[in-house]
């Protein structure tokens, strides 16, 4: 009886830790990639998806903007943009915030009481 709960606490101990050893290991792989894949000359200023696999893409180099057009096999320069064509737009469904996950859930949870 004793041996089984050894065997069972230590198999638990292993588990926990591979656990925790992946956990870091993909939280140092991943600070790696984010530094490999930043730019200090490009920026994607806004993005937007026209179709399945299909995006358009303001990106600014520098002090100039582009707008790209994007697509699972290839990408292409639709035209260098102005200042005065980056205006923002306001949004269609009103000046109302989207509601957070967090938000959706405590509405649920007041709604079975």
């Amino acid at each position: 009886m004793l041996d089984g709960i050894v065997t069972a606490l230590g198999t638990l101990v292993v588990v926990i830790g591979i656990l925790l050893l992946t956990y870091i290991s993909t939280k140092f792989i991943g600070k790696g990639v984010a530094i490999r894949h930043g730019s200090s000359y490009m920026k994607i200023v806004d993005k937007i998806a026209v179709g399945q696999n299909q995006a358009l893409l303001i990106v600014t180099i520098g002090k100039r903007h582009f707008l790209v057009g994007t697509s699972s096999s290839s990408m292409s320069l639709l035209s260098e943009l102005n200042e005065e064509d980056l205006e923002e737009i306001p949004n269609l469904f009103g000046s109302e915030q989207k509601e957070t996950f967090n938000q959706i859930l405590k509405k649920i949870g007041n709604r079975k009481k």
